[in-house]
């Protein structure tokens, strides 16, 4: 076992504080900006060479991320200006066990003041001990970027064949097609009241909501848990209010409580589910909001939205082939909840030194999953039409 000692944080790490970057300034280019809890845009120019690790100062607290790429930290986060030696990656682990939140120092907004971190003590190992924690809890993320670029191929694969069906026409048999008024025959344009109920969902008990039970979505994310589901199997929804979301259309996750930020599509005939996401994922319906004060959505305007409407037969034919590629996403994102799961029991195990590691050991070897070419990859979710947009350069990137 590597040898552990006790230092003040200011002899871990030093922490800066990120740049003024206003949203009128930012050029479109090739690097992160990067906010308190997520990549904010990409911008021309950089300021910090990687690795970089950053954390939230203003707003938000606690988060953590690792960019592996030059970037530029925005002011409301704080970057590692200097690593003093130790391994970037076990610091960006260690700094997860830390709960950097509990240093709030804001008294209305959320603030992580770092001078209240300086005499703070932390135990670390020797580099050569960091290094082989890292590369175990790494062997994990790396694999759930995998499954991430995965994810992100199939839903291009079925935004394609969504696009080659019913935007370009060319769904199966279309060479025999007759068209009336710029449509195939039997299909028609119709309101949504048409094919579809409409609920608001339910504002849940706080008091109830915990880390365990049936997800709670909004539209947005899931927010937490609770003891009881109000729909079997995953609902189409609108996200009718809120900030920032209003007018998207998700589907929640199975076994979901909905809440009141969304409106629940209580279809007349489920074949139009799939068809319905697609559309307006790329179309979304934010030019229903009508709400002054605050952004709303009513179930009264989303009534008379007209959708072309293809028929039953080209609907199932198109579910068969997107329902495939839902079902391997879904095996994916569990298989992502499952390492992440793995990665967190490690995770404080391993920061605390309670779980050894010794020069022999090397990163835990989970599943291997072997690169797809792109014909191999259309074969095996069943695809009729080429996803003509996902490159051979998207595929080398996995």
């Amino acid at each position: 076992m590597g040898e552990w000692k006790t230092i003040k944080f200011k002899n871990f790490i030093k922490l800066n504080r990120g740049f003024d970057l206003p949203n009128d300034r930012m050029i479109v280019g090739d690097y992160p900006v990067v906010a308190s809890t997520n990549i904010k845009g990409y911008h021309n120019s950089y300021k910090i060479e990687p690795p970089c690790v950053v954390t939230g100062r203003s707003g938000s607290l606690g988060a953590v991320q690792y960019i592996g790429q030059k970037c530029t930290p925005l002011n409301t986060t704080l970057y590692v200006k200097d690593f003093k030696n130790n391994d970037p990656k076990f610091v960006y682990y260690y700094l997860q066990t830390m709960h950097l939140e509990q240093f709030n120092a804001g008294a209305g907004v959320p603030t992580l003041n770092q001078n209240h971190l300086h005499c703070y003590g932390v135990r670390v190992p020797d580099l050569p001990t960091q290094k082989r924690i890292a590369d175990i809890l790494s062997a994990y993320d790396d694999l759930i970027e995998n499954n991430n670029r995965r994810i992100a191929l199939l839903e291009k694969a079925a935004q394609e064949l969504y696009k080659e069906w019913f935007v370009r026409f060319r769904f199966p048999g279309h060479e025999t097609a007759k068209f009336e008024n710029g449509l195939p025959e039997g299909w028609e344009i119709k309101k949504l009241s048409e094919i579809s109920e409409f609920v608001y969902g339910k504002m849940p008990n706080s008091t109830l909501v915990s880390d365990e039970g049936y997800p709670i979505f909004s539209g947005y994310r899931v927010s937490g848990y609770y003891p009881e589901y109000m729909y079997e199997d995953k609902q189409l929804v609108l996200i009718a209010r809120g900030v920032g979301g209003t007018g998207d259309v998700k589907l929640s996750p199975p076994k979901a409580y909905i809440t009141n930020l969304a409106i629940v599509f209580l279809l007349k005939n489920n074949v139009y589910q799939q068809y319905l996401f697609h559309t307006y994922s790329l179309s979304n319906l934010r030019y229903l909001d009508t709400g002054a004060a605050q952004s709303q959505i009513t179930i009264e305007n989303l009534k008379r939205v007209k959708v072309v409407c293809p028929t039953v037969s080209v609907l199932d034919e198109f579910n068969h082939f997107v329902l495939d590629i839902e079902n391997q996403i879904q095996k994916l994102l569990d298989k992502n909840k499952n390492l992440a799961k793995q990665r967190d029991l490690l995770l404080p195990r391993l920061m605390s030194g309670k779980l050894e590691v010794h020069k022999q050991d090397k990163a835990v070897v989970i599943e291997y999953q072997p690169k797809l070419s792109y014909d191999d990859f259309l074969f095996e979710i069943g695809m009729v039409a080429r996803a003509k947009s996902v490159s051979d350069a998207d595929l080398r990137a996995m």
